[in-house]
């Protein structure tokens, strides 16, 4: 029986042979799958990575070979805050020369309150001399429709109160001069826009605008014949670190 037992001993032990290094390779096999697992997501994006690096495409602010400057300028600013809504009209070289109701037709607006315009206000007797602060600024780029006309007094009165310690006499707001307007815009009358400034000018929206049904608006596209269409929403939500939304207009009767 020895010589049988000893067999037995041998075959265990290569048998033990061949399971310990199917054991090893399985091992060997693990850790490579382990190591993948760590070093895939560093080669491959993952999906929420994919999505947040994802190229933003919106057709409308494709550059045209015709845009100048300032078309340019503004696509782009567009651009660089993704705005999914933002849509470029381009208009008659007479479009100013005819009626607000004529001028909705062209844009397919809903209605003559649709259509805004971007005005740069200054305050003359500001304490500072620049725009870094939102609730001080020696000038406001003021957003409204062409419906309503701007209330001085009303700027005046929100600014001043949002300034405790600062005089009334150091609040006084007039339309900016337009060589001022314009070095401060980069843009020209009838293509002032929000988008693309020369300089960082804090905005104040009309409370009316955010009240209109749909809730959409008609602004300067940065040319005179090129006109920018908007959600309101998104339109508050990119500028929400700059902008004031204030009841600074009253009914043009």
């Amino acid at each position: 029986h020895t010589p049988s037992i000893h067999m037995s001993a041998a075959t265990l032990a290569s048998r033990f042979d061949k399971i310990h290094a199917q054991l090893s390779s399985l091992q060997s096999q693990f850790e490579a799958l382990q190591i993948a697992r760590y070093e895939l997501p560093s080669l491959l994006p993952s999906s929420s990575t994919s999505s947040t690096n994802a190229e933003f495409k919106n057709d409308e602010l494709k550059v045209k070979p015709t845009d100048d400057e300032g078309i340019t300028r503004c696509k782009e600013a567009c651009q660089k805050m993704r705005l999914e809504s933002a849509k470029f009209h381009y208009v008659p070289s007479d479009y100013y020369k005819q009626s607000l109701t004529a001028r909705r037709h062209l844009l397919k607006a809903p209605s003559n309150h649709h259509l805004c315009k971007s005005m740069i206000f200054e305050n003359t007797h500001c304490t500072r001399n620049d725009c870094k602060d939102l609730q001080n600024s020696k000038y406001y780029m003021v957003v409204l429709q062409y419906t309503r006309k701007f209330n001085a007094d009303a700027l005046t009165k929100y600014i001043r109160d949002m300034n405790d310690g600062i005089g009334k006499k150091k609040f006084v707001f007039r339309l900016a001069e337009e060589a001022d307007s314009d070095r401060l815009s980069g843009y020209f009358h009838n293509a002032v826009t929000p988008f693309g400034m020369l300089h960082d000018i804090p905005i104040v929206l009309d409370k009316s605008i955010t009240e209109l049904r749909p809730e959409m608006f008609w602004l300067g596209g940065g040319h005179v014949d090129v006109k920018l269409q908007l959600d309101v929403e998104e339109f508050v939500e990119v500028f929400q670190d700059k902008m004031l939304v204030l009841d600074v207009t009253e009914p043009d009767e």
